[in-house]
């Protein structure tokens, strides 16, 4: 019953409901993109590029763990992202040479050269992996092999830190975020001058290799390895959590003070129709069950589908315009279904023509007698037999 009421007052009042409904759409799609971004740094990865080629990479824990003991007893622990990169002890390649399962273990170092690229030992090509297209690799501590995105040939001149470095070869690969140089395995230590440590091992297992690393190794695998590639990943993603929580937490209560200020708006300008309905027996519990219906409504569809325009506002109920039937229709509804006989309509003048106006009647003709009072208020709208008299024009039931 309230359900059905509810959808036909929504016809009468397009406007007020078209309004609620782009509030409501505005805000749930403003909260929707604060908690993408906080989905997307909850779950989001980062796609390894260099080690993309090898299914397990061991290396440095890149976090600083912090223990602490609340006064409560609660023993938490707390880890934060390092900046720098951690390197751990290229012994370690041995350790995971000697496992029964483990079919290759690659070294890799990594340094900057030239402010855009980073330099590799060519014998971690295979972590990608890269391949020779031109050339051959490097052998010798002035030869280096370069991407296919670098632009250069076999036989240029690369100079890196003030030294000459030939090209000896031009891989078929390039990486879409970063330049590559490899150069040979001497010369890559000696560059990155961190003598006995290596940035990561690249591992090709068909066992678990986690009992032989210590508290300081991880075994990074599938879109952890991009974390250990891209250092400032993890970092962006700690900042788009705290960001993503704060804006929608903040859009959130915003949303609930636009649509409660809204849906307060709409039932405020509708307060006759309310006392209307009060009048005719309407508890206040049905009330706030038609209200809510016609949120409901709103949230579920949108007011846009009503094919007729608003007319039954609050202010809209006057007799003798066009906006009056929907009350009059309204009356005879809950009249219909309410258990008491309400009382007959009271007397509803018309509004009168301005002064001066040709169409002003003198008062006591048959014209301004015919709008004294609704045509359907001699008549009970459930369909009982009014009592009016002439000294009473409102009558009861």
């Amino acid at each position: 019953m309230i359900t059905g009421l509810a959808l036909k007052t929504l016809r009468h009042r397009r406007a007020a409901f078209a309004g609620a409904f782009v509030a409501l759409v505005c805000a749930a799609a403003l909260v929707c993109a604060c908690l993408m971004l906080l989905e997307t740094g909850l779950r989001g990865g980062v796609a390894p590029e260099r080690y993309a080629g090898a299914p397990l990479i061991v290396a440095g824990d890149q976090n600083v763990h912090e223990t602490v003991t609340k006064s409560s007893g609660k023993v938490k622990t707390k880890a934060k992202p390092l900046s720098e990169r951690v390197w751990i002890p290229e012994a370690t390649a041995a350790g995971l040479r000697g496992l029964p399962g483990v079919s290759k273990v690659i070294t890799e170092v990594t340094f900057p050269v030239n402010g855009h690229a980073l330099g590799h030992g060519w014998e971690s090509a295979g972590l990608t992996p890269f391949t020779i297209a031109q050339g051959r690799p490097p052998r010798e501590n002035g030869e280096v092999v370069v991407d296919a995105r670098a632009g250069l040939s076999v036989g240029s001149v690369l100079r890196v830190r003030g030294e000459a470095y030939r090209v000896v070869g031009v891989t078929a690969q390039a990486l879409p975020s970063q330049d590559t140089v490899f150069f040979s395995t001497a010369e890559a230590r000696r560059l990155a001058g961190r003598p006995g440590l290596v940035t990561a091992i690249g591992v090709f297992p068909h066992v678990d290799v986690s009992p032989v690393l210590n508290d300081h190794l991880v075994a990074y695998t599938g879109d952890e390895r991009g974390t250990v590639e891209f250092l400032g990943a993890e970092r962006a993603r700690v900042r788009l959590i705290s960001l993503g929580g704060a804006l929608g937490g903040t859009s959130l209560l915003v949303a609930i003070l636009v649509v409660t200020g809204t849906s307060a708006l709409a039932v405020q300008r509708r307060r006759r129709e309310i006392a209307l309905l009060r009048a005719v027996a309407a508890t206040p519990g049905q009330v706030r069950k038609l209200l809510g219906g016609e949120a409901l409504l709103v949230a579920s569809r949108p007011a846009s589908s009503d094919r007729r325009p608003a007319s039954a506002s609050g202010s809209g109920c006057a007799a003798g315009s066009s906006t009056w039937a929907p009350c009059r229709r309204t009356c005879a509804w809950w009249s219909a279904r309410s258990r008491r006989r309400p009382p007959c309509w009271p007397p509803w003048p018309r509004p009168g023509p301005r002064p001066g106006s040709r169409s002003a009647a003198p008062r006591g003709s048959a014209r301004s007698r015919r709008w004294a009072r609704p045509p359907w208020a001699g008549a009970c709208p459930s369909g009982g037999r009014s009592r009016a008299s002439s000294a009473s024009p409102a009558g009861s039931c």
